[in-house]
């Protein structure tokens, strides 16, 4: 069991996997609902990026009234082996029978110099289109 209260200070839990990314993070968690905020998870990369984070008061919420210890599975999946880092997030948010597991695949990521002669390719190609355009409607 592990948990974080992050009420006052805005303190988050990080689990890292540091033999390389995953595909699925998920556990049993519970979270203090009255009055404490929200709770949080998200996802991120190797180079610190946000893949996707989610508010679970929001869109999945876990109702346990009277209920000791209860809770309920919560996680993300992606398409891909690209999460090297999992957080929880906001008041009182606990977590048990923490599992990840790997799919086998590597996601591609673009780099910033590929992007931007991709970029620069388009914006050549459509300019010359344009000329030949501009061409055949003057003759």
């Amino acid at each position: 069991m592990i948990g974080v209260n992050s009420y006052n200070n805005g303190d988050f839990m990080t689990i890292a996997f540091n033999d390389g990314p995953v595909k699925e993070v998920g556990g049993f968690l519970n979270y203090a609902t009255f009055g404490y905020g929200d709770a949080f998870i998200a996802a991120w990369d190797s180079s610190n990026n946000l893949l996707e984070s989610y508010n679970l008061s929001a869109v999945a919420p876990i109702s346990t009234p009277n209920g000791f210890n209860d809770g309920a599975f919560r996680g993300i999946v992606r398409a891909c082996d690209d999460i090297k880092y999992f957080t929880m997030s906001g008041a009182y948010i606990g977590a048990d029978d923490v599992v990840f597991h790997r799919g086998g695949q590597i996601c591609d990521v673009p780099e910033p110099g590929a992007i931007a002669t991709g970029v620069v390719m388009l914006g050549s190609l459509a300019f010359g289109m344009t000329r030949r355009r501009f061409r055949r409607q003057s003759a």
